[in-house]
């Protein structure tokens, strides 16, 4: 059980069974978690990789963002990798402007 502390509750509950199915030893059931966690941190790393953004926005992306930011009346950034996808953060003030954007974005 002392392994499985540092785990989300079905993170527990699902290596919990494994431990008990298999019968493993305190041993075992530490290298299970260690191995659960060191899958978990390169699952992580991976998808940091993967959503690495260019800090030089393309003139495209900076017409679309100007494009963006006037219909909506408020500031927005984006910010995209080299394969164009990305992040598009759109800021507001208070929550009437916030529903005044929504207005504007929703069918």
């Amino acid at each position: 059980a002392r392994a499985l502390i540092g785990l989300t509750g079905s993170q527990q509950v699902m290596l919990a069974e494994q431990i008990v199915q298999s019968n493993y030893s305190v041993r075992e059931a530490e290298q299970l978690v260690k191995n659960h966690n060191d899958q978990l941190a390169q699952h992580i790393n991976n998808t940091d990789k993967k959503i690495k953004i260019d800090k030089v926005i393309s003139p495209e992306i900076t017409k679309r963002q100007e494009l963006i930011s006037n219909k909506l009346g408020v500031a927005v950034s984006i910010k995209a990798d080299e394969s164009g996808a990305g992040i598009m953060k759109i800021s507001y003030a208070n929550l009437d402007q916030l529903d005044e954007i929504l207005g504007k974005i929703t069918f």
